[in-house]
């Protein structure tokens, strides 16, 4: 107690520690880092070429479900020959949530069933229905009792959303190929005197199961206007 407080050390048992340290380990007790231990140039190194990787690579996404995923399987991936810290680090997730992802590898997933038939309708959907209508065909063709929020979280999981449909494109008759050209007769001149004196036609399309094109005539002398399709 004394030594303690002439060597003003708050704690006389440290001095107890390291005299049966020095009892044990002589002189060599006293040159021990103390600490954690400073990582090596080569591990540093090793570390830098896995960051270079990464980011040479730009193939991992940084948000979602889906991507975090796909984060951890990155970091199980290369556990072996990067430190798990490091790769938490970088990708901005915590070790706990990761290594609690690490032991469900092993595990059946509940929601596999319900996924598989949440991805068969969505594919036969050709990819344009999103979680409502998933949500309506399971229940009334399926006859599955499950919530819209449930679909909404499962298709998270699965990484799928709605694709909407572009329209349809038509192409000008002159990237075709195939077309007629007329000369131009009327001249926009379009005052007939008697009936069947002058025509003119308008083309308009209209979507149908047989892709049908909607066509109408008319005479400029009365405006009578024939149909076809």
């Amino acid at each position: 107690m004394r030594l303690a407080t002439l060597l003003e050390i708050r704690k006389a048992e440290r001095i107890e520690v390291w005299v049966r340290k020095y009892r044990e380990e002589g002189e060599a007790s006293f040159h021990k880092p103390i600490g954690r231990p400073l990582k090596s140039q080569a591990e540093e190194r090793n570390w830098n070429d896995c960051e270079w990787k990464m980011h040479s690579k730009n193939s991992i996404p940084n948000c979602g479900s889906a991507a975090r995923a796909a984060q951890y399987r990155a970091i199980h991936h290369h556990k072996e020959e990067y430190e798990v810290k490091a790769m938490c680090k970088f990708f901005g997730v915590s070790r706990a949530a990761y290594y609690a992802w690490e032991r469900k590898l092993g595990e059946t997933d509940p929601d596999q069933g319900r996924m598989e038939k949440i991805q068969a309708v969505y594919e036969a959907s050709h990819k344009s229905y999103g979680y409502r209508r998933i949500t309506i065909h399971l229940q009334r063709k399926l006859g599955l009792q499950i919530n819209h929020k449930a679909v909404l979280r499962l298709m998270g999981k699965l990484g799928i959303r709605s694709q909407a449909r572009k329209p349809k494109m038509y192409k000008k008759l002159e990237e075709i190929g195939t077309y007629h050209r007329y000369p131009n007769v009327l001249n926009r001149d379009f005052v007939a005197t008697k009936p069947n004196q002058k025509w003119v036609t308008d083309v308009t399309y209209i979507r149908t199961l047989q892709g049908g094109v909607f066509v109408h005539h008319q005479d400029l002398y009365d405006g009578f206007i024939g149909t076809c399709l």
